[in-house]
Formats: C-alpha cells, structure tokens, sequence
C-alpha cells in the first residue's frame, strides 16, 4: 500500500511539474493549461496555509499534546511558497498562457 502511494505522489509531482514547464513556455501548451495552474497553486496554497495552527500551537496559543516535528512546518512553508509563486506566475502571465481554443489550434 505505502509504494501505491508513493507512486501515486509520485505521478502528481510529475504532472504538477510538466504543467509548470508548460505555463514557462518551455514545453507546448497542456489541456486546461490556465485552470491547472490556477488549481495546482491553490491545491499547494491551501496545504500551506496548515502553517498558521502549527505556528499557534508552537507560540502556545493553540494547545495540543502532540509535539510539532520541524518538518511540519518546513513542509507548510515551502508549500505555502510553492502555491504563490504558482499563483502568481499564473496571474501575472495570464494573458500570454494559450486559452482553450488556442491549445487546440495548435
């Protein structure tokens, strides 16, 4: 089960990567090229933003009887900071990303 899901993480990583290729120019243009950027940066915005009640729980704002590892809040940080570059790339060369029906004309 755990190398099904590795795997699995795996194929996403890949996708999430080819898409970014794909938004820079440096691959042709996927499906749904605008809307899978836009979903990748707040897919990895949201799981950053996990970083808030971990950063609670430390400064003992929050309480929890479960001590926070420094991955954690490393894998909250660099997600957060995955999800806005994303965001930011997407929105800010919004107009030059292909639209639906550039994509299919080639």
């Amino acid at each position: 089960m755990l190398l099904v899901a590795g795997l699995t993480a795996t194929v996403i990583f890949v996708v999430f990567g080819l898409y970014a290729l794909a938004g820079a120019g440096y691959i042709p243009p996927l499906p749904v090229l605008r809307l899978g950027l836009l979903g990748i940066g707040i897919v990895y915005s949201f799981r950053g933003l996990l970083v808030i009640p971990l950063l609670l729980i430390m400064a003992g704002i929050l309480k929890s009887s479960e001590t926070i590892p420094p991955q954690a809040l490393t894998s909250s940080l660099l997600s957060l900071l995955i999800g806005v570059v994303y965001l930011a790339g997407t929105t800010l060369g919004w107009h030059e990303l292909p639209s639906r029906s550039e994509a299919k004309a080639g």
